[in-house]
């Protein structure tokens, strides 16, 4: 059995571009696959995440859903107006709940919520569309998620920002808001390590942690050693590690 499946391309007239989705596997778990920043959808298989997870693939244990990022007109676009990038990124997150997550249940045969994952910024975006969406998604896996906005924006902020920050709305929320009983039966996996280029990612998911606590929503905020950092190495090693508990839900 091949592990790419199937490539699909959509116009997305509010992105005004192509966006690309790649299938790995043909059953088992959904899994929506953000890439790292400035990627898209052929990441994972070109620096050989897709490789790491390829029995799991072929046991119909998981199927991928990899799609494109639009950061080069959000996160990255550090030369335009803040409020422009922000309405990007909005329009990210809406192609995903959209088009994305229905396209996935169209596809996959196990008529199950997907999860989110990603690594990077694309960590960031699985935070993003599972935190804002909890009754779509069965759960969230992140590895080196930027989730403190004033590493891309700095002190800036209008309401897309709060909406698309969990560590603003969160902060906020009510302890009676619906969506918490939705937290509390999902699985929710965090994780960086501690080394230069990480430490960034691992202080952001501290401020994080709390707020969970706060919401008494159970999560896994997993912080690996000095040794780990931000690259290809350690989030292989870290797919695999946390894969198993992904399919005992």
């Amino acid at each position: 059995m091949k592990v790419l499946s199937g490539k699909f391309t959509y116009w997305r007239e509010d992105l005004e571009r192509n966006m690309n989705i790649r299938i790995y596997g043909t059953g088992g778990m959904p899994v929506i696959a953000f890439p790292p920043q400035g990627s898209k959808a052929d990441a994972y298989e070109s620096f050989g995440l897709i490789d790491v997870l390829a029995k799991a693939i072929r046991a119909d244990q998981v199927q991928l859903f990899c799609v494109d990022s639009v950061d080069d007109l959000s996160w990255n676009a550090a030369d335009k107006p803040a409020d422009v990038r922000m309405l990007w990124q909005e329009r990210y997150y809406r192609y995903i709940v959209e088009q994305v997550v229905p396209f996935v249940s169209g596809v996959n045969p196990e008529n199950a919520r997907p999860y989110v994952f990603g690594v990077s910024l694309g960590a960031t975006q699985a935070a993003i569309a599972f935190f804002r969406r909890p009754d779509l998604f069965q759960g969230v896996l992140s590895l080196s998620p930027a989730l403190d906005p004033h590493l891309f924006f700095g002190d800036w902020s209008d309401d897309l920002l709060y909406q698309n920050t969990p560590l603003y709305f969160l902060d906020r929320m009510p302890t009676d808001h619906e969506y918490i009983a939705l937290y509390q039966q999902r699985n929710i996996i965090f994780c960086a390590g501690q080394g230069t280029w990480d430490r960034p990612c691992a202080d952001s998911m501290r401020r994080l942690q709390p707020l969970l606590e706060r919401l008494h929503v159970p999560a896994w905020f997993d912080y690996w050693g000095t040794d780990a950092d931000h690259d290809w190495y350690w989030w292989k090693k870290q797919v695999v590690y946390f894969l198993p508990h992904l399919l005992k839900d």
